[in-house]
């Protein structure tokens, strides 16, 4: 099966590999990654740029996916208007981690480098709480320097920025949700040297092409 993965920052596309190798290697995993989309992004998603990540999906279906899914966390209002115009299962970044942690926990930490995507994360979680009928504490936290320590060579400024983030948790959080796609890049680190349990977008996105896909 094809599945076409959305990109808009480079250090996405390796954690996503890799989760999929590890989950659903037997998929044949495609990267469609355009970098402006990020860039362009001023706090604000206006038609122009819909328009743009809709002009990838209808792109990635006519290429032959079997699935579409978004890795850019800011594009995911995009899907549900998708979702019409596509005749293949689609997931923004949201949906699978969501499900995922909704399952086991009732008191979520979440974690981004990226206002907006703290914003709508926070917004999608609730959401989806309320149509699972279930009672939640999330407990949101900003850690901007994020993005500019993704652009170093190794991870080490990142995994320090990215875990002083989640030691400002409260001590009764047991869960948390990292955000964005590339913070995938730390979560071997974060479970060898924290006690709490960790929910991946690109490691619930593959497991839930696997089971949309079987």
């Amino acid at each position: 099966m094809r599945v076409v993965i959305i990109h808009a920052l480079p250090e996405s596309i390796e954690p996503t590999k890799l989760a999929f190798k590890e989950i659903y290697p037997e998929a044949d995993l495609i990267t469609l990654f355009d970098e402006a989309l990020f860039k362009d992004f001023t706090g604000e998603l206006t038609p122009a740029l819909n328009g743009r990540m809709i002009d990838l999906i209808k792109y990635a279906e006519n290429s032959g996916a079997d699935a579409i899914g978004l890795a850019c966390s800011v594009f995911a209002p995009v899907v549900d208007y998708a979702k019409n115009i596509v005749n293949v299962p689609i997931t923004s970044s949201y949906e699978p981690v969501l499900q995922a942690v909704l399952e086991k926990a009732n008191k979520i930490g979440v974690i981004s480098g990226v206002e907006k995507t703290l914003e709508d994360t926070q917004y999608y979680l609730n959401k989806q709480a309320k149509m699972d009928g279930k009672e939640i504490t999330s407990h949101p936290i900003l850690a901007t320097p994020l993005m500019e320590a993704m652009k170093k060579p190794n991870n080490t400024e990142y995994n320090r920025i990215l875990g002083k983030a989640i030691s400002d948790l409260p001590d009764d959080v047991n869960d948390v949700l990292l955000s964005q796609f590339s913070m995938a890049s730390s979560l071997g680190h974060l479970q060898n040297t924290t006690n709490r349990n960790y929910y991946s977008p690109p490691h619930c996105t593959a497991k839930w092409f696997k089971n949309s896909l079987a």
